[in-house]
């Protein structure tokens, strides 16, 4: 009786040894599994943020452009489509912006990208090029502003 009592103790630790060892492994793959979505998460955020920052400034460059060559103080010329690279780039931040709205934690990000895009069409109701110069720096602080709480949220 003592050998059976004696087997059954060492097949009642063999299972409990391999429940616990399940229970962690289980554990520590789950643990694995969200470092990894989360990772991947972070990283597409810092595309996603960079890119909308980059196009921003980008369609701000052409919208530059375009108000400086309709009010003759460009020296060279644009090319003849400029009208349809204006709309390509305005197209591309607006895109930007909406990888922003979905991959955002903080609405304020949000808010942040919106006034970005807001002050890039401001860009174009210039009277003069002093006028020209605020809405140009106005755009450049809104997106250095969007950088700073993106910058925030992927650490």
């Amino acid at each position: 009786m003592g050998g059976a009592l004696t087997s059954l103790v060492a097949v009642a630790g063999t299972l409990l040894g391999s429940a616990l060892t399940y229970f962690f492994q289980r554990r520590t793959a789950g643990r694995a599994e969200q470092f990894a979505r989360d990772e991947r998460l972070r990283q597409e955020r810092v595309s996603a943020y960079s890119m909308f920052a980059e196009a921003v400034m980008e369609y701000r460059h052409e919208e530059l452009q375009v108000w400086l060559h309709r009010h003759g103080e460009l020296t060279h010329p644009l090319p003849e489509p400029f009208e349809v690279e204006q709309g390509r780039l305005r197209s591309l931040a607006l895109r930007a912006r909406y990888r922003v709205q979905l991959l955002a934690e903080e609405p304020r990000l949000i808010e942040l990208a919106n006034q970005s895009l807001d002050a890039v069409a401001d860009i174009h109701r210039a009277k003069d090029a002093t006028e020209l110069m605020e809405h140009g720096e106005r755009t450049e602080e809104r997106v250095r502003d969007f950088v700073r709480a993106a910058a925030a949220e992927v650490r």
